[in-house]
């Protein structure tokens, strides 16, 4: 009787033992399951703030190349009308008649444009030194008008007498008198110049040689830039020529 009832208690305590086992497994499922919820929430967050963090800095990237293009537009626009500007005022200065340039008024305003030319940009030289050849041109002829006109004046008092009329229009002062006749004297020196080598249409060729370092050149230099500008061919002699101007003017 006694064996009887401590097998009932043995096969009561493996059916117990067997339910928390049960109640065991169930409940590391439901963890499980809890875990897997929990870990697809988290990868499901991660993704969002990835590709939110993706898309913003996609669009950050798309403002930046938009703001570079436009920059960059801009530039080539701020470019293509310095181009067109340059060609359009070296067209002019090479199509100008001169001898329709020499009443006061009109020598008075060349002038005007040589003086405010000073520190002009690199690319400009070219109008610089069209408009220096110009200028001077235009004055020396207008003396020659004035001396044809009264045979009786000399061309330093015809001289004298326009450099006052320009004075008068342009409101100049002694000082500014003073750096008109400079100017004058500087602009007639490099006509010259240009005239003995060939004329207007030279000055495309001298690019990179300033007026001042053209009207320094000493005879042997000069006759080395007459040569160059008349060479049939370019062989360089040119450019070697600029150098040697170059190297002068630092001097």
């Amino acid at each position: 009787m006694l064996k009887g009832e401590i097998e009932t208690l043995e096969r009561k305590l493996r059916d117990t033992k067997e339910e928390l086992l049960q109640v065991e497994k169930e409940l590391r499922s439901d963890d499980n399951i809890m875990d897997y919820r929990k870990n697809i929430r988290d990868n499901a967050d991660r993704y969002e703030s990835d590709r939110n963090s993706s898309e913003e800095k996609r669009k950050t990237r798309k403002r930046r190349d938009e703001a570079d293009d436009r920059e960059t537009n801009k530039k080539r626009r701020t470019v293509k009308r310095i181009i067109k500007r340059l060609t359009n005022e070296i067209e002019e200065e090479e199509s100008k008649d001169n001898a329709q340039q020499t009443d006061t008024k009109s020598l008075a305003e060349q002038v005007a444009e040589i003086i405010n030319g000073y520190g002009i940009l690199k690319g400009e030289e070219a109008v610089l030194k069209l408009r220096w050849y110009n200028y001077a041109e235009s004055f020396q002829m207008r003396i020659m008008e004035e001396m044809e006109r009264d045979l009786s004046i000399s061309e330093q008092t015809a001289r004298t007498k326009k450099y006052r009329e320009i004075q008068e229009i342009r409101k100049l002062s002694e000082e500014d008198y003073t750096r008109l006749r400079k100017i004058t004297s500087k602009a007639e020196r490099f006509y010259r110049v240009i005239e003995k080598a060939g004329g207007k249409e030279k000055i495309k060729h001298l690019s990179g040689i300033s007026v001042n370092a053209i009207i320094k050149l000493r005879k042997g230099e000069l006759e080395n830039l007459y040569r160059g500008l008349n060479a049939k061919e370019d062989t360089g002699e040119e450019r070697r020529i600029c150098e040697v101007i170059n190297e002068q003017s630092d001097t």
